[in-house]
């Protein structure tokens, strides 16, 4: 009866040692912390303000990226660079400001692109998440849990790495901060970039784009499909669309397929046109 009893109890503990190995696992620990999916769950936002700095230490830029949910409750994807250029992504609407042209656009996506987009930014919020592909470290300082990955390059610099350092509430496991460096054979390290993670921060839509989303002076946008069918896009009749689709297709401004679609000029008023028919090909 008593080796019994033992057998039951080395049967738990077996158990229980793995269940807190698989909770401690840092590869699961960072995919759960950095799925922005699942984040959203539990959280109404979250944020991330980026940081990159040159070899000497000096800031060059920041990226500000967020991602929530608009008015209609759909989710909202918002990348925003200190340059001030603009991207916003939800089914509601996608628009955008370019501070290269100076132009206000509002973006129309063909096929699977949305999704990809979307896939896309989700994937680069935070960091390269490609983990598997990397070396896992970790250590507990007070409330912080550290995870560390590194990434070593091979060849001539092998022995060199990117080293990226995770910091997360050791209780709840959100993650808080995020540092990108470069490290040398020897260890030492020079910071490319620091990210810092608010949850549940408020993004207030810049008031040119809120009226671009409830433009009622519109124009449509057809794009006819290789199998037949017709894809409306509807657009303001003062701004410009810019149209995504996959790179394995061309775009044609002519129902012959002569002439391949560069984009649309507004007329001397600033008006585009008022219906517009485009044709989708396999490129070749």
């Amino acid at each position: 009866m008593k080796k019994f009893f033992a057998c039951i109890l080395m049967a738990a503990l077996m158990i229980a040692t793995v269940a807190f190995a698989e909770e401690a696992d840092p590869f699961k620990t960072l995919k759960t912390a950095l799925d922005v999916d699942l984040i959203l769950t539990n959280r109404k936002s979250v944020a991330v303000n980026r940081i990159y700095y040159d070899y000497d230490g000096n800031e060059m830029f920041s990226v500000f990226l967020y991602a929530g949910f608009d008015e209609n409750g759909q989710q909202m994807i918002v990348s925003e660079d200190s340059e001030g250029s603009v991207e916003i992504l939800s089914e509601t609407a996608c628009v955008g400001f370019d501070t290269w042209s100076m132009k206000i656009y509002v973006m129309g996506f063909v096929a699977d692109e949305y999704e990809e987009n979307t896939l896309q930014m989700k994937q680069n919020f935070f960091a390269d998440v490609r983990l598997n592909e990397k070396f896992f470290s970790e250590e507990m300082k007070q409330d912080e849990r550290i995870i560390t990955t590194k990434t070593y390059y091979q060849g001539e610099f092998e022995g060199e790495c990117d080293a990226v350092e995770y910091i997360l509430d050791a209780e709840s496991g959100e993650i808080r901060e995020i540092f990108e460096y470069y490290e040398n054979e020897a260890g030492e390290r020079i910071l490319n970039s620091r990210a810092f993670v608010t949850m549940d921060a408020e993004y207030e839509i810049n008031p040119a784009f809120a009226e671009l989303m409830h433009s009622q002076n519109t124009r449509k946008i057809y794009v006819h499909m290789p199998e037949g069918d017709i894809l409306e896009f509807t657009a303001p009749v003062d701004v410009e669309m810019l149209m995504i689709y996959p790179e394995e297709n061309v775009l044609y401004e002519d129902e012959e397929k002569v002439r391949m679609y560069a984009g649309q000029e507004a007329d001397d008023n600033g008006l585009f046109p008022a219906e517009t028919h485009l044709y989708l090909d396999v490129f070749f």
